[in-house]
């Protein structure tokens, strides 16, 4: 539970604007909800894990809730949700369950392009200069640039394209989206087209 806490704090560190609603908010919820939970009483780490994934669970449910982007697209954090897949295999592995292994299709979220120029690197190296700060400065603000992108992408099947510019790193304009083609031509919504498919 003290590594967990320890993590969660760690994490927050981390990022240079922590939001809530992400992953951040699930693991110190279950890091705070595992904390109580031994302290009232010693339990096994079968009845720990037990516990973290309920309060997980609980937690995730609540994070569109938090942010508008997730409500608008009807999803909860993915992050959050890939870090209670991870919790769940621990869990079954302390029990000697045997793990399936599954596929999760994607959709165009596998295939969309990211593109990016020159002068958009220089001013990202620039900006993580200018605030002293390392790599993981350079990812934090890569993340400011791109947190509302990534959940437009999952909920709008006509993007396939999504371009960084210097303009866009300096704040003077969103990151530019490309659309597919057919949608653009024949005028479909979203939710009407078929999901990329992965490529092969």
């Amino acid at each position: 539970a003290k590594g967990l806490r320890s993590g969660a704090d760690t994490a927050y560190k981390a990022v240079m604007k922590p939001k809530e609603g992400t992953i951040l908010t699930v693991i110190r919820v279950i890091a705070e909800d595992a904390q109580r939970y031994v302290t009232k009483k010693p339990r096994t780490v079968a009845e720990l894990l037990d516990k973290m994934i309920r309060s997980g669970e609980a937690i995730l449910e609540k994070t569109p809730d938090m942010l508008p982007a997730l409500k608008q697209a009807g999803v909860v954090d993915s992050g959050g949700q890939g870090l209670l897949t991870v919790f769940k295999g621990w869990r079954a592995a302390y029990n000697g369950e045997k793990i399936e292994e599954t596929a999760a299709g994607v959709g165009n979220a596998a295939t969309f392009e990211f593109e990016d120029d020159h002068d958009a690197l220089e001013e990202i190296a620039d900006k993580a200069i200018e605030r002293k700060i390392g790599a993981r400065g350079l990812r934090a603000v890569m993340e400011g640039l791109l947190t509302k992108v990534m959940y437009d992408i999952p909920s709008d099947r006509t993007i396939d394209r999504v371009t960084i510019t210097r303009d866009c790193v300096d704040g003077r304009e969103p990151p530019q989206l490309g659309h597919r083609k057919e949608a653009l031509q024949e005028g479909k919504p979203a939710a009407e087209l078929p999901p990329v498919e992965p490529a092969s």
